[in-house]
């Protein structure tokens, strides 16, 4: 007898494979709108992430060839400047530079100051995923990291949860790894950098941002022994592949 998932079950297996053919949810798909249109959204996402992993970007020697000179536009008498004038721009582009260096260092210790934060909510916005016991299949582990960057390379020990989710204005994979001492939470974050490593200890989470070749990799657990051990593993066990 099949077991009666509820949307937020459901939506966890969607999350994690929008085609997700598991009998319970297909036979939860089959008797709600609410859930097939959040898989509809997942497929859509999904393509369009898979569409701009394949995008070729030109390497930077082929933009130092481009003749970029047909594009700049002229105008009668643009070289001669008044003498009195002539230090204005540079003088405005000073202020301009000024004001965003300024602007920069606030948003920086603001952004610092905050990762703590939006990990814990994040993980608290799903509690269901500590409900997960059974080990997910490392073919599904490996598809799911791709869908955010991620190429799995290693052994990530035993992932009971993963899924791909926003998390600060991008998709990354959120995943669910047990440990002797229980679950430990993991965010794997490529192009999210931090200058060194953050420790959180907030609301019984324990755990670190980890600078991780110009992204990072968060780990959160009961306690530091279990969250160093995870992280120990996981930069061993992925590469960006962004």
């Amino acid at each position: 007898m099949l077991k009666d998932l509820n949307c937020n079950e459901c939506q966890e297996f969607l999350g994690a494979d929008p085609d997700c053919t598991v009998p319970e949810v297909v036979n939860h798909l089959s008797g709600c709108d609410t859930c097939r249109q959040f898989q509809m959204e997942c497929q859509r996402l999904d393509s369009l992430l898979m569409q701009a992993l394949k995008v070729d970007a030109p390497s930077a020697s082929e933009l130092m060839d481009i003749d970029y000179s047909d594009t700049v536009v002229k105008f009668p008498g643009s070289d001669r400047q008044p003498t009195s004038n002539r230090f204005i721009p540079f003088a405005m582009a000073a202020s301009v530079l000024l004001v965003l260096a300024a602007s920069f260092l606030s948003w920086q210790g603001a952004n610092e100051e905050s990762w703590a934060k939006d990990i814990i909510a994040h993980v608290e916005h799903e509690p269901g995923a500590f409900a997960f016991t059974a080990a997910v299949p490392k073919t599904k582990v490996i598809q799911v990291a791709q869908r955010t960057g991620v190429r799995v390379q290693g052994d990530l020990g035993e992932v009971t949860y993963i899924k791909a989710c926003p998390f600060r204005g991008r998709m990354v994979t959120h995943l669910i790894t047990q440990t002797e001492k229980g679950p430990v939470t993991v965010l794997l974050l490529p192009g999210e950098t931090v200058e060194k490593p953050e420790h959180i200890d907030e609301e019984g989470y324990v755990g670190t941002v980890l600078p991780f070749n110009g992204g990072s990799i968060v780990v959160v657990g009961g306690d530091a022994e279990s969250a160093q051990e995870v992280q120990k593993r996981m930069s061993s066990s992925v590469v960006w592949d962004i």
